[in-house]
């Protein structure tokens, strides 16, 4: 018994030591991360390169807005991989309803992206033909809409992919704003 007591501080120190090595040599492999985050990099740029082109009204709320998703999706990318290379796990905890991935869903989310950038080579086609004018305007007006649905849905591709919740909000008192006058129905409009 005396020797178990003064061999057990040694082998704990010992045990621990080996855990600590064979735990540290461990390196994760964040290639393909490493390959979306360049991709939304590059994307990010392009987006704030069509931001600078417009100085206001609705196609650069649009652009605005596709630069704030393309920003929070390389967020949530490098925080994963950040996470990935320092062995952290990483949890979500809020008080709003937190929508799991749904990996099942991941082709259907391909399909609506390539149908989305369909969309958008149409309308940008369809911009490129004029110069100016109403016409040019709704067409760029209709490529941004498309620009940030196709945001999104690589956002929402991303996060199914790569296991990251999202946040819905449940709002609060403020958001629900009482009409300005009274309700009626078309008929009554007229």
């Amino acid at each position: 018994m005396k020797v178990f007591r003064r061999l057990f501080p040694k082998l704990a120190i010992l045990l621990t030591v080996l855990f600590l090595i064979s735990s540290c040599g461990q390196r994760v492999d964040t290639t393909e991360l490493e390959a979306e985050i360049s991709e939304v990099q590059r994307q990010l740029s392009l987006a704030k390169e069509d931001l600078a082109k417009y100085s206001g009204g609705l196609i650069h709320a649009l652009a605005t807005v596709n630069v704030k998703v393309l920003e929070n999706s390389l967020a949530m990318l490098e925080q994963k991989r950040s996470s990935w290379i320092n062995g952290i796990v990483v949890n979500y905890h809020s008080s709003d309803v937190v929508t799991t991935p749904n990996i099942e869903g991941i082709d259907g989310i391909r399909e609506d992206i390539e149908e989305t950038s369909e969309k958008l080579e149409t309308a940008q086609a369809t911009a490129d033909r004029y110069s100016s004018g109403l016409i040019r305007t709704i067409a760029l007006g209709e490529a941004a809409t498309h620009r940030l649905t196709l945001a999104q849905l690589n956002q929402r591709l991303l996060y199914s992919k790569w296991d990251i919740p999202t946040l819905l909000s449940q709002g609060d008192e403020r958001s629900s704003v009482a009409p300005a006058g009274p309700i009626v129905s078309d008929e009554e409009a007229l």
